[in-house]
C-alpha cells in the first residue's frame, strides 16, 4: 500500500485500512489464512530464492493492470474522474519504486544499503479488456454512492471488476478522507496455507483519488 501514496499526505489523513479491512473479512467468515503460517512459508521462501538466484535475476515479470475509477459524473480530470495522466502518473512511480529508482533511494539507512535492491516486477496498463477488446487499462465507471468505506467493499467491487487472475484491480474512488486506501491478502493454494473464501471477486487494491499520482502530475 504505501508504493501507492505520496508522502506528503500521510500525516493529513488517517491510515492504511488494510488492519480494518481484513478484521472486517474475518468477522464475516471470508478470510481464513493463518498468519503465522503466512510468515513462517514466506521467511523459508525467501531464504529459498536467496539460494536460487540465477541469471534470471534481469527479467522483468509483467503484470497487467485496470485501474477502475469509481466517479461521481464529474468530467475526466475533475474531481473523482481524475486524468489519465494522474493514473500514468502512479503507474510510472510504482515501477520506479519496485526497480529502486526512485530519487530518494539515496536515503536508504546504511544498514539497508546492502540489502536493497530492484524487484523485477513491471506494471503496465492492460492492453486487452477480459473480452479480448483492446483497451486504455483505464475503466470508468459512474458509482452509485458518493463517498465508500471499507464496509462497501463488495458493492463497491461489484461495479467493476476483472479477473484476478488475469489482472491487478486498483479502484480509485471518494473514500471520504477517512481512508488513504486498503488492500486484501492474496489467495494461496499452497500447502500449510489456509486459502481464502469466496474473495477473488474482491481482490486488488481500493485508493482514495486524492493519494492516487504522483504531486507532479496529480490534480491535487
Amino acid at each position: 500500500m504505501p508504493l501507492f501514496i505520496p508522502f506528503s499526505w500521510v500525516s493529513a489523513q488517517d491510515r492504511c485500512g488494510i488492519v480494518e479491512y481484513t478484521q472486517n473479512l474475518r468477522n464475516t467468515n471470508t478470510l481464513k489464512e493463518n498468519d503465522q503460517s503466512f510468515e513462517d512459508w514466506l521467511n523459508k521462501k525467501i531464504s529459498s530464492r536467496k539460494a536460487l538466484r540465477t541469471n534470471e535475476a534481469n527479467k522483468a515479470y509483467r503484470v497487467p493492470v485496470v485501474v477502475h475509477v469509481i466517479h461521481k459524473g464529474e468530467a475526466i480530470g475533475t474531481g473523482v474522474n481524475i486524468s489519465d495522466a494522474q493514473i500514468i502518473s502512479q503507474i510510472r512511480v510504482l515501477n520506479e519504486d519496485f526497480k529502486r529508482a526512485n530519487a530518494d533511494s539515496v536515503n536508504t539507512p546504511a544498514e539497508f544499503q546492502s540489502l536493497a535492491g530492484k524487484f523485477n516486477v513491471e506494471f503496465v496498463l492492460a492492453k486487452q479488456d477480459p473480452n479480448g477488446v483492446a483497451t486504455t487499462g483505464i475503466n470508468r465507471v459512474k458509482g452509485t454512492k458518493t463517498t465508500w468505506a471499507s464496509s462497501d467493499d463488495t458493492t463497491l467491487k461489484a461495479l467493476s471488476y476483472w479477473a484476478a487472475e488475469d489482472y491487478l484491480n486498483i479502484w480509485v474512488t471518494d473514500l471520504s478522507s477517512t481512508l488513504l486506501g486498503y488492500a486484501q491478502f492474496p489467495i494461496s493454494t499452497l500447502s500449510g496455507l489456509e486459502s481464502a473464501v469466496d474473495n477473488r471477486l474482491t481482490d486488488g487494491v481500493v485508493i482514495d483519488y486524492t493519494t492516487f499520482g504522483s504531486n507532479d502530475d496529480g490534480s491535487f
